[in-house]
């Protein structure tokens, strides 16, 4: 669990380092496409990144433990030394629990609302669109959305989720998503997803917008 808690906690840093440089860059971009291809390669630069860094042979890492624990003995630690080792000791259980519990949590909610997705589309009535499959029922409160190869419902922005669905959106969003179940924690983690999917409406808008419909119809 350790090593979960210290590869989540290089991850955090990578992108709270990648994230203004993104948001600057991204922002300033026309080019959604690429602005997409940026933000992916980050998301692996994230997790890639941590993972070379903590890639040390276990031999090396138990000597490096047998060393430092000589070095602990022979080296009398003073009581301020003493009452932080024990100070750690203590807090790491809690601290993993709290990290672990959060993400049992978001991972139920995720499980929830895809299973609640499934049930929408299984309980729709089907019609298709140029290549798609229409989601049409009457339950309320459900804003339109696309997901994999289904559109929720016909309705007047069906061509804006015909190119999220093209793009396959969903794909950005759903490690997007896991990012965020991995570092919940981490504020940048969620800034990071809703720049992705920003990305995705701006790219959806474009493909609209260029394919003839006219802006004031779109809106």
């Amino acid at each position: 669990m350790n090593t979960v808690l210290i590869y989540s906690l290089f991850v955090s840093i990578v992108v709270l380092a990648l994230y203004p440089i993104l948001r600057v860059a991204i922002s300033s971009s026309k080019a959604f496409a690429f602005n997409r291809a940026v933000l992916l390669l980050g998301m692996s630069a994230a997790l890639l990144t941590p993972a070379v860094a903590l890639l040390v042979p276990l031999e090396n890492a138990a000597v490096a433990k047998d060393i430092s624990i000589d070095a602990v003995a022979a080296g009398n630690p003073t009581p301020a030394e003493n009452v932080l080792a024990t100070t750690v000791s203590t807090a790491l259980p809690f601290i993993q629990l709290i990290y672990f519990a959060g993400i049992a949590i978001l991972l139920s909610r995720t499980i929830y609302a895809a299973a609640r997705i499934s049930l929408l589309i299984r309980k729709s009535r089907k019609e298709t669109f140029g290549g798609h499959t229409l989601c049409v029922h009457t339950e309320k409160g459900i804003a339109p959305f696309s997901w994999g190869r289904y559109i929720d419902r016909c309705n007047a922005i069906l061509s804006h989720e015909c190119r999220h669905i093209g793009a396959r959106h969903w794909i950005d969003i759903a490690i997007a998503e896991c990012f965020c179940i991995f570092a919940w924690y981490n504020p940048a983690v969620w800034l990071y997803k809703n720049l992705v999917k920003l990305n995705h409406e701006f790219e959806a808008d474009a493909a609209v917008i260029s394919s003839g419909i006219a802006v004031s119809e779109y809106q």
